[in-house]
């Protein structure tokens, strides 16, 4: 009797557990996703520094892609550049100063 109480139990807790902890390994690997996307917006677009260009890759967390589009003209020879950065399904768009394009 005490077999089919624990069995019961067991099987009652078992699909909520597993729901959870798939719900956990999403959110982390969607964190994965986000703290790599600033990683390579700090690398390909630092502050002050962004200039026009494309660079892709691969990394454990999916494909990626820096896009950085036309600077438009600013104060005190400065620019804004627009920045993508997607990497797998996620994506984050910004602007990033840099130094002015001539004309």
């Amino acid at each position: 009797m005490a077999l089919v109480v624990i069995g019961g139990a067991v099987a009652a807790v078992l699909p909520p557990l597993g729901r959870a902890l798939h719900a956990k390994g999403e959110r982390e690997t969607g964190l994965a996703g986000v703290l790599l996307a600033q990683s390579l917006l700090e690398a390909h677009a630092p502050p002050g520094a962004a200039r026009t260009g494309l660079w892709e890759g691969r990394a454990a967390e999916g494909p990626w892609r820096v896009e950085i589009g036309t600077g438009e003209a600013g104060p005190r020879g400065s620019a804004l550049f627009p920045v993508r950065v997607t990497v797998g399904g996620f994506a984050l768009d910004t602007l990033r100063p840099g130094p002015a394009v001539a004309p």
